[in-house]
């Protein structure tokens, strides 16, 4: 099966800016690998800008708008980020979401707490 991480980070991020990234192959993880690629390029202003536009633009080339959220993405840029914060290393996408597992299983409780 097929995977966003098939795809090297600029491939991932170039394909959602254009609208030629597989839908099926955006998921939650996806979006988190968005998050976490930005956040340890940019500030956190800056990464959450860039990733509001990136999604934004590929919702719009898919056609579906209507699931785009700017506060998740705002809320989920910053959960990942903190936790970026806490590690106070550059790990790679599946080191980081190995040792962040709740990311993916707990996250609408995460950003209840956080």
């Amino acid at each position: 099966m097929e995977s966003h991480a098939q795809y090297s980070d600029l491939e991932l991020i170039h394909k959602l800016e254009k609208g030629a990234f597989p839908e099926k192959l955006f998921n939650h993880e996806a979006h988190l690998r968005l998050a976490h690629i930005l956040c340890l390029e940019n500030s956190i202003e800056q990464a959450i800008e860039k990733t509001c536009i990136i999604i934004l633009s590929y919702v719009n080339a898919i056609g579906a708008i209507q699931i785009y959220n700017e506060a998740l993405t705002h809320s989920a840029v910053r959960l990942v980020n903190h936790r970026l914060l806490q590690e106070k290393s550059k790990k790679s996408f599946s080191e980081f979401i190995s040792a962040n597992t709740d990311l993916k299983s707990d996250f609408k409780e995460l950003l209840k707490q956080f």
